[in-house]
């Protein structure tokens, strides 16, 4: 049996969530913010990702001989220009789209409409696959 030692860097999406780990598409365990963890893995070819929600990291292989040990570092690829560029834009087409009208209907209709639009513009610079970065240390 081979190890491997996780090590989740500090970044701003995310923070109060864990993250899981799968090795050959089975979840082994999770790991919180700035946290370490090793997990023990049996010697041969594995396949190793990460995964929030929906969003993955790319899939990582790697082998374990003669009981050695591999690093990996996980992290978000959220960041406050990703965050601020999802927002602006969102409440911007939301706010064409709802004109200027003041009343609360409309106000109620901005907002549904801005978290709606955000979501998709979210779901989009942020692709399944990489959302998560997942980097082994040699």
């Amino acid at each position: 049996m081979g190890k491997i030692i996780i090590k989740r860097l500090p970044a701003y999406g995310d923070a109060l969530r864990d993250y899981k780990i799968y090795i050959d598409g089975k979840k082994i365990g999770s790991i919180g913010e700035g946290e370490s963890k090793e997990f023990e893995v049996p010697e041969g070819k594995h396949i190793i990702y990460g995964k929030i929600d929906c969003f993955k990291s790319q899939k990582i292989a790697f082998d374990i001989v003669d009981n050695n040990e591999k690093y990996f570092e996980v992290k978000s690829n959220m960041s406050f220009i990703k965050l601020g560029i999802t927002i602006f834009t969102g409440m911007m087409f939301a706010r064409f789209i709802v004109g200027e009208k003041h009343d609360i209907f409309y106000s109620i209709l901005y907002f549904v409409s801005s978290l709606v639009i955000m979501l998709i513009i979210y779901y989009l610079l942020y692709i399944k696959t990489k959302y998560i970065s997942l980097k082994m240390i040699e």
